[in-house]
């Protein structure tokens, strides 16, 4: 499911209209694309019409009838917070998060903080050793390409603030979890989000919102 997801999401075209038949699914003037168990899939007309959008739209929904399976939901969606999410804007990264060749599998999401449009992220790793050592790596990423470190133990004892070309990253790990906030135009909307997303972490770990 998560690789279907991602194939949906970081092709999603925002001028595309919503369609209900599938729990991840739109269509633009002369396509249809949407996700079902573990397959993408697209369905393109030679030429722009609402009829032949119809028709697609009606094959898809016959495939959907003949191949039923239960709707299951990728992982991230419960590890971002809901508030202030722009659900739509979730994607998942497969490979070279933010051009860091290390970092993959990452769920990222768009929030509306303050009229601050900010990017969160988060990815489960395969212990909590990899987690912390991951969460260094992605710091030091940031400061090799001159962003400058301005605090230390945010949100969590790991976690790092980076001021980098006039935007603010917070990177940190908890648990077996690496997330973060990327490129906040204000360090208070950084540190916002990013307690946010430490406090969702501990929820999902039993409730422990603290510590490391």
């Amino acid at each position: 499911v998560e690789n279907a997801f991602s194939v949906y999401s970081q092709q999603y075209r925002h001028n595309g209209r919503p369609l209900e038949w599938a729990q991840f699914a739109y269509a633009v003037s002369n396509a249809i694309f949407f996700v079902h168990g573990q397959d993408y899939i697209e369905m393109r007309a030679a030429s722009t019409s609402e009829a032949l959008n119809t028709s697609m739209q009606a094959m898809a929904k016959e495939y959907l009838a003949s191949n039923a399976l239960d709707d299951a939901t990728p992982a991230g969606f419960s590890w971002l917070p809901e508030k202030d999410l722009d659900v739509k804007s979730v994607t998942m990264v497969v490979s070279n998060a933010f051009g860091f060749k290390r970092l993959d599998q990452v769920f990222t999401g768009e929030y509306r903080i303050d009229d601050i449009t900010v990017t969160a992220y988060i990815s489960e790793r395969a212990s909590v050793e990899e987690a912390a050592e991951l969460a260094s790596s992605f710091s030091s990423f940031f400061l090799r390409f001159g962003g400058k470190e301005l605090e230390t133990a945010f949100p969590s004892p790991d976690g790092r603030i980076i001021e980098i070309m006039d935007s603010f990253n917070i990177v940190f790990s908890k648990g077996a979890f690496l997330a973060g906030v990327h490129e906040a135009r204000t360090i208070e909307v950084a540190r916002e989000l990013a307690s946010r997303l430490h406090k969702q972490i501990g929820v999902m770990s039993g409730g422990q919102n603290t510590g490391n």
